[in-house]
């Protein structure tokens, strides 16, 4: 056993490096504009690219652990990239990687809070109520 545990670690110390590089690439291939940001969450605004505009946002709360950038995957597999160019705005929470301020966050933070907060962003800049 002992002789496994510095292959073992020998091991983690290749891959952890490859694994943290892989944490922040982003893989949308859709432009937006970052419309609001509270700590690591940015409120993402992929504006429409469609003839016809339409009038209400669509906000996408995506999971805390994954990232949103599967709503977006790639050319002609994007649910945005559809969206959009059926005339809607469209605003997706990026919850970002959480650093030592948000230890104290608590589930109420993320699912009222923030959310209310990326909701009145993506409704304050189309001028409709929410």
């Amino acid at each position: 056993m002992r002789a496994v545990l510095p292959a073992m670690k020998d091991a983690v110390g290749r891959l952890l490096p490859m694994e943290i590089r892989g944490v922040d690439a982003e893989t949308s291939h859709l432009p937006y504009d970052v419309v609001a940001q509270a700590g690591p969450m940015r409120v993402l605004c992929f504006a429409p690219t469609g003839e016809t505009r339409q009038k209400t946002p669509v906000l996408f709360v995506y999971s805390l652990i994954n990232r949103y950038y599967i709503l977006d995957f790639m050319p002609g597999r994007s649910l945005l990239e559809y969206l959009t160019g059926q005339g809607h705005p469209c605003y997706v929470i990026d919850w970002g990687v959480p650093g030592v301020a948000e230890r104290h966050k608590t589930w109420a933070d993320y699912a009222v809070r923030l959310v209310d907060h990326a909701m009145r962003t993506a409704c304050e800049r189309e001028g409709v109520e929410q």
